[in-house]
């Protein structure tokens, strides 16, 4: 959990990427690793925690993991067509 904190905060301050959509992106997936720390606590023997309670966080975790899976793709995906567009109207130009 401190590891995630530290990648956190690295990430915000140092900026490594040279887009800023990699940046947000890497921050937005290691806000969504924390949030899926806390919920180990609850599938611990250490808390008390009832099976409904265990069966909440559970479909919770696997909220957070589709909604990661989505917003990664779909910004990849964006990238890679933006990408696309630039390297075609490139050619196009060099063509003329």
């Amino acid at each position: 959990m401190a590891q995630s904190f530290v990648m956190l905060g690295y990430f915000l301050t140092v900026r490594p990427f040279e887009r800023s959509v990699e940046n947000f992106l890497q921050v937005f997936n290691e806000v969504v690793v924390l949030a899926s720390i806390s919920h180990l606590f609850v599938f611990s023997d250490g808390l008390a925690a009832t099976s409904n309670g265990k069966i909440g966080a559970g479909w919770s975790f696997v909220f957070l993991v589709v909604i990661q899976i989505g917003v990664n793709s779909l910004v990849y995906f964006g990238v890679m067509s933006y990408d696309a567009y630039q390297s075609i109207k490139k050619i196009i130009e060099n063509l003329k």
